[in-house]
């Protein structure tokens, strides 16, 4: 998980980076988040969990470079970053495992979830992710995710030279680039993942958490339509997500009040 460097390349030389590139890294960053089998562990080490946390905002920060800088070919590949995101919400669960929202050591979690429970939330999360524990994950890695969240909708400007023209080149032009567009269209189904990841019966997303999130979401929900908002809540929403349904009401309630407050 060490020295992977991925920072240092996009931080240097994103522009470099072509569409088939951008498409090829975000399928691998959904590899690397993809829930997968691990064997069965009691307890995590401080290195183990420091290496895990490393890599999420590794993963955080890289994707960040990409949506600043190539705008221009996130937008066709839009559903993979949705998938990308999406995996490194449901990835924030770690903290909750147990709980309704408090996080618990190791040890208390699988006490209180039972050996079957257990089990089944492993399958959940991709191995490195379960290994590094629950103090894995916290604060600094929902802070780092709700920033990225945040930056979806930024303007990008982008300056290119003109053609030549009798061996010279015209004024160059300046372009500003923006997602909000692709986000309104797929903010939905980011927004029905994480809600289903607020309450998950085992491994919720913990409110502390959830809290480091909400600036990002509002930068989301501003791009959102109202047909996108019914689309959401009377749609997509299944009749027994109640559960969900609440979550969604207290997100678009707190927006509502920081909206008319700016």
């Amino acid at each position: 998980m060490k020295g992977i460097g991925l920072t240092h390349l996009f931080a240097c030389q994103p522009l470099l980076l072509s569409r088939f590139n951008i498409s090829s890294v975000l399928a691998i960053f959904s590899h690397i988040l993809r829930p997968a089998p691990t064997s069965a562990i009691t307890t995590s080490s401080a290195n183990t969990s420091q290496a895990a946390s490393q890599l999420y905002q590794t993963l955080v920060s890289a994707v960040g470079h990409i949506v600043r800088h190539r705008k221009d070919h996130v937008v066709p590949l839009f559903p993979l970053l949705v998938s990308t995101l999406s995996s490194l919400l449901s990835v924030l669960r770690r903290a909750g495992l147990g709980t309704l929202g408090a996080s618990l050591d190791e040890a208390d979690s699988s006490a209180s979830l039972g050996q079957r429970a257990e089990r089944e939330a492993k399958t959940t999360f991709p191995a490195w992710v379960w290994h590094g524990g629950a103090q894995a994950i916290g604060k600094s890695e929902a802070k780092a995710l709700g920033r990225l969240l945040g930056s979806l909708t930024a303007k990008t400007t982008t300056t290119t030279a003109g053609k030549r023209k009798h061996g010279a080149a015209d004024d160059s032009s300046s372009t500003n680039t923006s997602l909000a567009a692709p986000l309104s269209k797929h903010a939905p189904f980011l927004l029905l993942n994480y809600l289903r990841a607020c309450v998950h019966p085992t491994c919720p997303i913990p409110s502390a958490l959830r809290t480091e999130l909400q600036g990002g979401w509002f930068e989301v929900m501003d791009a959102m339509g109202k047909w996108e908002r019914e689309a959401l809540m009377k749609g997509m929403l299944n009749e027994d997500e109640e559960a969900e349904r609440g979550v969604l009401k207290g997100m678009w309630k707190s927006w509502e009040k920081e909206r008319y407050r700016g």
